[in-house]
């Protein structure tokens, strides 16, 4: 009698049921669970130690990506600074000096009787040296390497032939404008140094190609044997 009285006043649970992610999912029911005892849904399973570890490692390695990042960009200050006066440099020789030759060739082209070819030279130097940078630019849209294949072997031969004047008379200038050999300062200094900065950086250029293959050439070797 006692224990009718307790049936009758309990409650009966008749069903439960989860939400996870927004989704109502009853569990199996105990005949289901009884009859597959080894069938068990993984999307209702918690998440697995591996599941965990593979998220912190993804997590360490975004933290340690970024990290690193930020000192690369950190370091990519002097590199910047050096492309700028590197692009600086250029932009000076290109298009600065072969203005300043063509004023100054221009000015003194009857200035100059020592040798009436170096304003000549001057002039000349800097129409191809603005026809060079003109073949440069329109290259992107246009198939200009023959042009400035041809502009690049002039240019060549015309510095070889500019320091054939220049050197040859620099011993015979003389800066009295009385004399025979008067050739005007500032027409003659400009192409004086003008030769000697082109073959400088002419110079630098091919030391640092065969600087570069002889570096390249170690670097493999080193690294054969090491292997």
């Amino acid at each position: 009698m006692h224990g009718d009285s307790r049936n009758r006043t309990e409650p009966i649970l008749t069903s439960i049921s989860f939400t996870v992610d927004n989704r109502s999912i009853a569990p199996p029911s105990y005949d289901y669970v009884i009859k597959h005892p080894n069938i068990v849904s993984s999307e209702n399973q918690p998440p697995s130690y591996e599941s965990l570890y593979d998220r912190m490692r993804n997590a360490h390695r975004t933290i340690r990506n970024t990290v690193r990042n930020s000192s690369m960009n950190q370091s990519d200050g002097p590199k910047k600074l050096s492309s700028i006066l590197i692009s600086l440099l250029i932009f000076g020789f290109l298009v600065i000096l072969p203005v300043l030759q063509f004023a100054v060739g221009i000015t003194y082209r009857e200035d100059c009787p020592a040798n009436i070819y170096i304003p000549l030279w001057l002039i000349i130097q800097s129409i191809f040296v603005i026809f060079l940078v003109i073949s440069i630019l329109f290259f992107k849209y246009y198939d200009c390497s023959l042009m400035t294949s041809v502009i690049v072997v002039f240019l060549i031969s015309w510095l070889i032939r500019g320091s054939i004047w220049i050197y040859g008379s620099g011993s015979e200038i003389s800066f009295n404008p009385g004399s025979n050999s008067y050739c005007n300062p500032i027409c003659f200094n400009v192409a004086f140094w003008s030769v000697t900065g082109i073959w400088v950086i002419v110079a630098f250029f091919i030391s640092s190609i065969i600087l570069a293959a002889f570096c390249s050439k170690n670097f493999h070797s080193t690294s054969q044997d090491a292997v």
